[in-house]
């Protein structure tokens, strides 16, 4: 029988939703053939039956292997580890978060600061939420899909936006393209003012009074959720705050976003750089629409290669054009207003392909283990 250790904090004396959560993280789609006690069962996975022991400490045991998470615990510090070198570590990094960096990408921010760990990741290989784009020598990155899903499940309940498809596919749209704002920066702001002047798309802002990232903009359409009057204050409500998912941010985009337009625009974190990255991320905007199955496109590329690569197949109907304008606002709403000149036969090509992807993806969230298929 397999065995395998998680070196990270599990209550040991009562189940707690951290627990829960952790355990579908890790576990899902698999049946428990024995529950031993809180911190050990025993579980079937594609006919292998694997004896899983939960525990906070850094001591792998032998003939086994060692799943070391990064992020969810104080266990987090992977060169305390090296004092075992003849042990198969597994470190499974899911922050939501781009977590690689490379010299010849921009100075973009990292979750993960691997030169602290270089020695660690040369002789073991990494299980993350980060995509391979390219190819790279430099570390062995293993994409856990299903895993990245529960992932964000805890982060930000993204289940909610497989059941928006119920709602979305009975809509009448006063508009074809949404672009929705959240963080505000230079290149947000020049795209958005681009984009409002063009009649079929809807702009809009998410506003925050307490974060300068979220100060609004002129002449843009502004969802305030925040008020004097209590029954209008959804922002600093403890109602719409619950195991750390902020349900404000989740009722902005179900009910004063998405009900609006035909189409989403995918602007994800790094989107405003015109550089092709490596290995990258892909974050609640664009799991959103293949998950609700709402036909897209992207303001840069890199999201349509994840895609891609992480459900092999083919790429994006327009990844072309996209390529071509990614990074700049003004050629990306150029390319947008030729898009639209075309806008029935364009919505049928967005419409096949969203369709496809969303099966595919769905299919593997609710049969398979992504990290579970990699280590067994």
């Amino acid at each position: 029988m397999v065995k395998i250790n998680i070196h990270c904090n599990f209550n040991n004396n009562h189940i707690t939703f951290e627990n829960y959560w952790l355990d579908k993280l890790f576990f899902h789609n698999t049946t428990l053939v024995d529950n031993i006690n809180v911190t050990e069962s025993i579980r079937s996975y594609n006919g292998i039956n694997f004896h899983i022991k939960w525990g906070n400490r850094i001591i792998p045991e032998q003939n086994s292997l060692n799943i070391l998470p990064y992020g969810f615990n104080n266990v987090n510090e992977f060169v305390k580890v090296e004092q075992y070198p003849n042990t198969t570590w597994i470190p499974v990094v899911i922050t939501g978060e781009k977590i690689f960096k490379f010299d010849k990408e921009p100075h973009l921010s990292s979750h993960l600061k691997l030169e602290d760990y270089s020695q660690f990741f040369k002789k073991h290989e990494i299980y993350s939420d980060n995509v391979n784009i390219k190819e790279t020598l430099t570390y062995k990155n293993n994409f856990l899909l299903t895993n990245t899903y529960f992932g964000w499940m805890h982060k930000l309940n993204m289940r909610l936006m497989y059941e928006f498809n119920n709602i979305y596919r009975k809509l009448k749209f006063n508009k074809k393209i949404g672009y929705f704002i959240y963080r505000r920066t230079d290149f947000r702001y020049k795209l958005a003012n681009y984009l409002n002047e063009i009649d079929d798309i809807f702009v809009s802002q998410y506003i925050d009074p307490n974060y300068k990232e979220f100060i609004p903009m002129e002449n843009i359409h502004q969802n305030k959720l925040h008020s004097n009057n209590d029954f209008n204050d959804l922002l600093n409500t403890k109602f719409f705050i619950t195991n750390n998912v902020y349900w404000s941010n989740l009722l902005d985009i179900y009910f004063r976003g998405l009900l609006e337009s035909e189409m989403y625009l995918i602007d994800e974190t790094y989107s405003e750089f015109e550089n092709n990255f490596t290995i990258m991320n892909l974050s609640e905007k664009t799991y959103l629409p293949i998950l609700a199955k709402i036909p897209f496109l992207s303001t840069h590329s890199y999201p349509l290669e994840c895609i891609s690569k992480i459900l092999d197949v083919e790429l994006h109907p327009f990844y072309s054009e996209i390529k071509k304008v990614q990074g700049n606002p003004k050629l990306i709403s150029e390319f947008i207003k030729i898009f639209l000149s075309n806008y029935t036969t364009n919505l049928k090509l967005c419409n096949d392909y969203v369709t496809l992807i969303h099966n595919k993806y769905i299919n593997i969230i609710k049969n398979e283990n992504s990290l579970l298929d990699k280590i067994l």
